[in-house]
């Protein structure tokens, strides 16, 4: 919703919510330019003129999620300049889509070289 309101360039104020779950991502969207207010269990968010690409990295909380990675996607398409976006390759990746007996000399030699 908050990246929502970035792209509309509107104002947006959500209610209900702990700002310093998300005080990662808060900060990172403030680099395209978003002016946020933050209270106790609310923001006020501004959207900017121009909207500045950001570059960031997914990482587990309290870092950038996943969950959130598609909508900076869609704000970096209408910012202006360029932006890298890395998501990282994690070993539970492996262990979640591929979790069959075949891939385990895989993970035990991930193991060993410590990936």
């Amino acid at each position: 919703m908050i990246i929502a309101g970035i792209i509309s360039q509107g104002e947006l104020k959500v209610e209900n919510i702990n700002p310093l779950h998300i005080q990662q991502p808060i900060e990172l969207i403030r680099q395209c330019g978003a002016k946020f207010e933050i209270f106790e269990d609310s923001l006020f968010l501004k959207g900017p003129d121009t909207i500045l690409p950001i570059s960031f990295e997914t990482n587990p909380y309290p870092g950038i999620p996943t969950d959130i990675q598609a909508q900076l996607m869609v704000l970096n398409t209408i910012a202006h300049g360029d932006s890298k976006i890395r998501r990282p390759f994690l070993r539970i990746d492996l262990c979640i889509y591929w979790s069959s007996k075949e891939w385990a000399p895989i993970l035990e030699l991930m193991e060993i070289l410590q990936l």
